[in-house]
This record gives structure tokens, sequence and C-alpha cells, in this order.
């Protein structure tokens, strides 16, 4: 299954913003914990079968989880919301 125009976007985004703003002694919340969290996620969708549209909900929601750690630790999933929803707008992702 290839991964849709928004995904890639995200991937790129993420990877970007992890690798250049993380602090660099976060060990645990990091570009590889982001990443193996997707690839655990798709695979539980690939067992449970998800249609292609909540597959790509569930992906772009891994990829973004930790974002807010960039910018602190406590209160960091806020922030990440804050981050995806920026982030999608922008990309004219539906709400």
């Amino acid at each position: 299954m290839s991964k849709s125009d928004i995904v890639v976007q995200t991937e790129a985004f993420v990877t970007t913003l992890l690798n250049e703003k993380l602090n660099k002694h976060h060990k645990y919340h990091n570009l590889a914990h982001t990443l193996a969290v997707r690839d655990a996620a798709l695979q539980l969708a690939d067992v449970l079968a998800l249609p292609a549209e909540e597959r790509e909900v569930l992906e772009l929601a891994c990829l973004l989880h930790d974002t807010g750690f960039t910018e602190t630790y406590t209160g960091h999933e806020s922030l990440s919301h804050r981050i995806a929803k920026n982030f999608l707008t922008q990309q004219h992702y539906p709400e």
C-alpha cells in the first residue's frame, strides 16, 4: 500500500522537526520512538483491516504524537496537539 501525500509530508515534517529541535538528551521520545509507535500501530491496523481513511488518520496521529517534546517536557501533549493542528491546517487536511 502506497503512502498518501499527507503521510509523506507529515513524516518529512516530523523527521525534520525532531532532528532539528529535539533536545539531544531525549533518549526515548525521539524519532526512532515515533517511527516505532507508527509501525506498531500500522501492524495493528493491518490485523484489524482498517479502512484506508482510518489508517491514514492513525498514522498521522502516531507521527505527530510527541512533537511537543521539541519545546517542553511538562505539558508536551497539549503542545503536540497544537503542532499537529497547525501543521495539518496548513496542509488543508480536513478537521
